[in-house]
Parts: C-alpha cells; structure tokens; sequence
C-alpha cells in the first residue's frame, strides 16, 4: 500500500502511479477540505477510450486500473465534510469508544494479574467459534445430501447415516456449550473485580485525550498511553525500600481488594506524572482537577449542579446586600444564587446572623486551610469548594489544590522537579525526548552527565551534538545514522 500525506510535494505522482498500477493506497491526516483535484477520483468519474479506461486527473487524463483501491485517513474527532463527500466513500468510524477501551485494558489487567483467566477466556471463544463451524458445516453437507437425493429418502442409507452423526455431534455440542457458558459465568466473574483498574484507565485516557484544548501542543497517542499503564500496573509490583512485602488477607486468602486498590493507585498516578511533566505549570493544576471531578463522577460523589454552579458562579439579582462593609456585592449575590441548592438555603440568613464569625473566616489570609463558622464546617469537601468559590473567589486555586490533595492524595498536587534519569526510562528509539526550553536553560549538560552513566558521549565518539541552522540538516542526519547504526545518542538543538 502506497501513503501519502496531501501536504507532501508532488503528491499527484504517486496517486497517478496507483491509479495505472492497480495499487492500493492511502491519503492520511486530512483536513476538512479535500483537494478538488482528486474529485473525479472520488466521483470515480471513469470514461472509456477504445480498449481502456481513463480518469482525469488535475490537467491530464490517467490510465485507470480497475484494482486500483483509494483509502482516507483523518485524525480529527469530529470532523465536517461536504455532503457530497459522504455520498462517494464508505464511513467507518475507528474513533475508540469508552466501554471498548475499558474492555481492552480490562483484558491488560487480568492478563498480567490472573493470565490464566485470560488464556482460559481465548480458549474458550476459539472454542465456541470451532463449534459454530463445525454445525454449520454439518448443516451444509445435510442440504446437499437432501438436494442431490434421488428416488425415496428413506433408501438413502447415507444421508440417513449422515442424518445420525449430526444429530449426536448436536447433541454434544450442545452438551460442551452448556459446560462453556458456566465456565465463560466463573471466568467473567472473577474479572469482575478488576473492572475499576479498567474503569480508571479508560477515564484517564479520555481526559489526557482532550488536553489539546488546552495547548495544541499537547497530543497523546494511543500507544503511548498503554505502554506508560503497563508501566503504571507493573509499579503495583514494586515494594517501597524499607516496607516490608504485603501480607496474604486473613485466614491466607489473597488480599484481592487491596491490590486492585494499588493497581488503581499506581497506573492512574503513573500516566499523571507523565503527562505532567509534558504540560506547562499553568495548565498542571486543571489537568489535576479535571481528573479528580471525573473520578468523584464516576462514581457518583459529584452533585452535577453544584458542579455546574461551581463553573458558571451564577448570580441572582434585586437583593440589597447587608454586609456591604466587609462583603461585595458581588460574593452577596452569588451566594442569593447558591441558596437554590441543597443544603444553602439558609447560607444568607446565617451570612447575616453570624456575621461577625464569618467575617473573621472571610478576612483570614487562608481561608481555605481554616474551618468554616458553626455548622458549616461539617461541610463535605466540594460543597466546601462551591462555598469558596461563592465568598472568596480569589482563593480558588488554593481551595481546589486543597481539594485535590483531599480526593486523590497530596502527591497530584505537588509539583515535581524535571528528572532526567526518570524521563530516560520512558526513552525508546522510536520515542525521543523533546525538550520546550525557557530563556537560560541548557539540558545539555545534564545529558552529558547521564550519557557518563550510561555509556555514551562525546569522549566515547558515540554522542552527536548538532546545533541546527542553515546548512546543518545533512550533518544532523549524518549523526542520528551514525547512532541508529552503531548505537549511542543524538542531540538535536534549535529544532
């Protein structure tokens, strides 16, 4: 299969090589707007010119080959093409779903914890797929027998003999499906109780999926994701220096609830720390957020208009404001607003009856690290947040990290230093490591400094360091040859 990108030059050479050829071939990465020069390909606007055919294509008319297969890719997730363009090609959506992903990490988690079960289920589905032939082939050799019988049926000794074999090869078939959908019962439960390992992955990978919202910077493969939570599950494995190892559950059963708690625990933190390191600080604290609101949604802690109430911060209109002297206007009438939930609706009859406590809460420099006045410090965490939001707008991050810390675990909220030792272990030679500098910063030194662990540098002849600019693409490509064949590293700057 030929592949081409519309935006790469003289594109149009190889389409007319495939069209003569007879080849297959696939225009990827496409925009919303197809080039009008492949319109009568897609019209397959085929004319006949004595013993051939042709097609048209930009100014000139091309041999056409009959063989000739056309496929286009997009990367866009909601793309919008003219209408025309649906009615000349096949759609087929390849966009992942979130209950497909869940079911295929869900088959990473048991393969790597219970691999028995997993080996067990694809056992089984060949078995069951090897049943279905085979009594589709006993059903077709009995319509031929039954077609091509002459005279009585009755005296025909082999399609009665025929008839007997599927008749007791049903039977026992049916016997083994029988066995296979209780034994399909035990192994579909016992994966049961890793399906939150499963759930939180899929979330996950949704939210680090729409980050380009944030920075078009930030794109994730698919392939990435699930290698960094394999990653993230074999940490469950690992034991902390100086803790001793894990202890079997009472009576010596497994501890099985504990340890899809880790596996939970270690994969979700795992794919956060490195997608953090990839973002810019400004955006570190909504990536945490973001995650933290799905898990509480998912598992249904979140109250979705309180939520909505958290991010629009609505406001009613027409009430006087009392506390004018220490309260503006504006934080009064949005708690008026936040009145209409439960359980606000005494917030601004207590605002103005025990203003003297809330004003002192309201002037402390942190609120959010103090308790709220009289009954509303028993306040769950995110009715907390809302009531920030509503009386102290400008301690919301603080109030959020807070909030973080108290869901997910100080660790989401605490932003870490870059360690180079720690991102070469994510290094491949199909995946670098691109670094977004800012003014008076050289990694180049810390490099030197691992490539001396490591093995490669600029003493061993094995390190290249290329400066690009004007003429330097040549050497640049010299030097990443160099490595790819004899081992080492390349370093790349100015790109």
């Amino acid at each position: 299969m030929i592949v081409i990108q519309l935006t790469q030059p003289r594109y149009l050479n190889h389409v007319e090589m495939a069209i003569s050829n007879g080849e297959a071939m696939m225009i990827e990465n496409l925009g919303e707007e197809i080039d009008a020069v492949l319109g009568p390909v897609l019209e397959r606007a085929v004319t006949r010119r004595g013993r051939s055919m042709v097609i048209k294509l930009g100014d000139k008319e091309v041999e056409y080959d009959p063989a000739f297969k056309l496929y286009l890719q997009t990367k866009l997730a909601n793309p919008h093409y003219m209408p025309q363009i649906c009615a000349q090609t096949t759609l087929i959506n390849f966009m992942i779903t979130l209950d497909g992903l869940e079911e295929q990490l869900l088959g990473m988690v048991v393969n790597k914890e219970r691999p028995d079960l997993e080996e067990q289920k694809l056992e089984l589905m060949d078995q069951q797929n090897g049943f279905k032939l085979k009594l589709k082939g006993l059903e077709d050799e009995l319509l031929y027998r039954l077609s091509s019988s002459q005279g009585d049926i009755l005296d025909d000794i082999e399609l009665i003999e025929g008839l007997e074999r599927a008749k007791i090869t049903a039977t026992e078939i049916q016997e083994k499906q029988l066995i296979a959908k209780e034994t399909e019962q035990v192994i579909a439960t016992a994966r049961k109780a890793y399906i939150p390992v499963a759930v939180r992955g899929a979330l996950t990978y949704f939210l680090v999926d729409q980050l380009w919202v944030l920075d078009h910077l930030y794109r994730f493969s698919m392939a990435n994701f699930v290698i960094i939570f394999k990653k993230g599950m074999d940490v469950a494995d690992l034991v902390p220096e100086g803790e001793a190892p894990p202890e079997e559950g009472g009576e010596g059963k497994f501890d099985l609830q504990g340890r899809v708690k880790k596996l939970i625990d270690t994969s979700c933190f795992t794919v956060f720390s490195y997608v953090s390191q990839g973002l810019f600080e400004r955006h570190k604290l909504v990536f945490a957020c973001q995650l933290c609101f799905q898990v509480q949604q998912r598992a249904g802690d979140l109250k979705p208009e309180l939520f909505d109430f958290l991010i629009k911060g609505p406001k009613a209109t027409g009430v006087d404001n009392p506390l004018n002297e220490w309260l503006d206007d504006q934080a009064w009438l949005t708690c008026n607003a936040l009145k209409d939930y439960e359980p606000f609706e005494k917030l601004p009859d207590d605002l103005v009856g025990s203003a003297k406590r809330f004003r002192e809460w309201f002037e402390l420099e942190r609120p959010e690290e103090s308790p709220l006045p009289g009954d509303w410090k028993k306040l769950p965490e995110f009715e907390r947040v809302v009531l920030i939001r509503s009386l102290r707008t400008d301690r919301m991050s603080e109030a959020l990290s807070s909030f973080v810390r108290t869901v997910m675990g100080g660790q989401y909220v605490t932003s870490q230093a870059f360690n180079l030792d720690k991102s070469y272990g994510d290094v491949t030679p199909q995946t670098p490591v691109f670094f977004i500098l800012s003014a008076g910063v050289d990694p180049v030194k810390d490099t030197e400094k691992l490539g001396k662990v490591l093995g490669f540098g600029f003493d061993q002849g094995n390190f290249g360091l290329v400066s690009l600019g004007q003429g330097q693409e040549p050497v640049a490509e010299k030097a990443i040859e160099v490595s790819y064949k004899n081992g080492g590293g390349g370093f790349l700057q100015n790109i």
